[in-house]
């Protein structure tokens, strides 16, 4: 798998034996960069040393991680942010480990989000000028945002 960015990423798939380096679970190759395809389950490249403090893009400070995991990490440790979706602390940190549910929760939203803003896009029907192309993507954003509570909303409820 080839990326414009850091070039031939399987190396480092291959290194990582193709786990998330955050919360050990498997994260294929063939999901490498294509969130629109496999939302937050999609792999990543994670930097050890965060690009903030100044780490490389060189292999030696790359690790395979889910783009949810990378995302979640931040610039934080490598270590505590393990400790907390492998459950290892889950009891003394704010935020509970990662879940199936809080996933359908996530999922759901993004689902409804993509929806919301599809179907206000399309009642747009087609701009003729700028300013109605950006009334357009005004309306695809509020869409969106509707979408994504209510798809949350309704994932949460399905769960009771």
């Amino acid at each position: 798998m080839h990326s414009r960015r850091y070039g031939d990423v399987t190396p480092i798939y291959q290194r990582d034996n193709g786990n998330c380096h955050l919360c050990g679970e498997s994260a294929p190759l063939h999901t490498y960069g294509q969130v629109w395809l496999y939302g937050a389950q999609a792999a990543s490249v994670d930097h050890v040393i965060p690009q903030h403090f100044g780490g490389s893009d060189h292999p030696g400070n790359l690790r395979w991680a889910h783009q949810s995991c990378n995302s979640y990490r931040g610039i934080r440790g490598v270590e505590e942010v393990r400790m907390e979706l492998r459950g290892d602390i889950y009891e003394m940190a704010e935020v509970a480990p990662r879940s199936s549910d809080t996933f359908a929760t996530v999922m759901g939203g993004l689902g409804g989000a993509a929806l919301g803003a599809g179907l206000a896009y399309h009642w747009c029907g087609q701009p003729q000028s700028v300013q109605e192309q950006h009334q357009a993507n005004d309306r695809a954003i509020l869409g969106a945002v509707a979408g994504a509570f209510l798809g949350a909303l309704a994932m949460a409820l399905l769960r009771r």
